[in-house]
């Protein structure tokens, strides 16, 4: 075997190596330390802009629309380890002018850049770039609105178009400045062709100012930018008015309603079993009327599935009672209740009836021909042995000789009630 060379042998010996390694981690860590304490200037990028507006502002609904997501930079300097692990989060833009935004309006403020967080061995050695600023302040406002409809569409004639949306209203939120000048929320556009079946579309929506123009609202947000529209087909119907009566004399005027039609749209099927052409809008109860002239008023119900296609949402019912008389009888009250099973006293034995009717069949009346009794339906469920203080209605018969007259308002009676053992 030959002889190994000196180098071989040198490097075989593990203390020399050792030796070896220790004046190069001496070096290496000599390097590193010369280089760092040369200061090196560094860029910070991307720093988001932090505004805090006064307390009472905020507390009064104040807020920053515009230049809250400004991003800005500076130059830093120092020890190249540390400038080179700093983060955009590490330095803090801000204005020492906020304090002045105390209503709305358009600001202009100058930025000053800080050092936050654990590392500050280093110098900010350039002023904020973008140097300045501009904000727009205002109250938020919020807003919900009724989607109108302004659709242009063609069907056939004896035929409507029902217009359906996903979502009915629209909630909307921005700057008092915006919101108040929204008038309504609509849809627009014109559906080509003719109408002759289900069709479904999807229609942005358009914010109107109070002349019917758009508005390009630049700040302001919806909570829906679209909606789906179903368009269907319905047949159409020229329907009447009725109401009911209760509690009516026998030969009352005439009851005037007005509309005394209106236009409806429906599926066929279910226009079909409309009778008569005639829908009942409520009932006229005669005990609530005086001898006067009087209008009443009642909303038009459709069955669920027709749409009222008239512009009359409401009807008046007029019915003229003004040539009646007024008289008062001072009636018995018969008690009804069932004395097997319940104590009753009624502390008033009597009440007074009000009468309209004829003059001249006013005068023969008297108040045996008005019978007055209890009505306990409904009253006694909770009643005990121990005494309950129940107010009780009472029911008014006219007798039929005098059908053409009529009471007036709605009689009750207390009534102390207990339940026999």
């Amino acid at each position: 075997m030959k002889n190994k060379t000196f180098f071989q042998r040198l490097i075989s010996n593990n203390v020399v190596l050792l030796i070896l390694s220790l004046l190069l981690s001496i070096g290496i860590w000599f390097a590193i330390n010369a280089s760092s304490d040369t200061d090196k200037n560094v860029t910070i990028t991307d720093i988001p802009v932090t505004l805090e507006l006064p307390t009472e502002a905020v507390e009064e609904g104040l807020q920053l629309f515009t230049g809250v997501d400004t991003k800005c930079s500076v130059e830093v300097s120092g020890n190249r380890v540390t400038v080179g692990s700093l983060e955009p989060s590490d330095i803090q833009i801000t204005s020492d002018q906020t304090s002045t935004i105390i209503a709305p309006g358009t600001y202009n403020l100058p930025l000053v850049a800080k050092k936050v967080g654990l590392k500050t061995n280093y110098n900010i050695v350039s002023s904020v770039n973008p140097s300045t600023v501009t904000v727009f302040a205002d109250y938020l406002k919020k807003k919900d609105f009724e989607i109108e409809n302004q659709l242009k569409v063609k069907v056939d004639d004896g035929y409507y178009a029902n217009v359906a949306l996903s979502q009915p209203t629209v909630s909307v939120s921005g700057p008092d400045t915006e919101v108040s000048q929204i008038n309504k929320v609509a849809i627009q556009g014109t559906v080509e062709g003719v109408l002759n079946s289900t069709k479904t579309v999807e229609n942005k929506l358009v914010f109107l100012d109070k002349d019917g123009k758009s508005l390009d609202l630049t700040l302001t947000t919806a909570d829906v930018e679209k909606v789906t529209v179903t368009l269907s087909v319905l047949q159409t119907k020229k329907i009447n008015l009725s109401v009911d009566v209760s509690n009516a004399p026998s030969d009352y005027p005439k009851l005037s309603i007005s509309p005394e039609t209106i236009n409806i749209a429906g599926p066929e099927e279910v226009l079909k079993t409309i009778k008569g052409s005639t829908v009942n809008i409520g009932t006229v109860d005669f005990s609530k009327l005086r001898n006067e002239n009087t209008t009443l008023n009642f909303d038009i119900t459709l069955p669920k599935e027709c749409k009222n296609i008239s512009s009359d949402t409401k009807a008046t019912v007029t019915v003229d009672l003004s040539k009646y008389k007024r008289a008062e009888f001072t009636c018995d009250i018969k008690n009804t209740i069932n004395t097997d099973e319940y104590y009753c006293e009624l502390p008033d034995k009597t009440v007074n009836v009000v009468i309209f009717g004829p003059e001249s069949v006013l005068e023969d009346m008297g108040a045996s021909d008005i019978s007055v009794e209890t009505n306990f339906t409904d009253k006694l469920s909770g009643v005990t042995a121990k005494a309950t203080s129940i107010e009780i209605p009472l029911k008014i018969t006219i007798s039929k000789k005098y059908d053409e007259c009529w009471y007036y308002g709605n009689y009750t009676i207390m009534a102390n009630v207990s339940k026999k053992s």
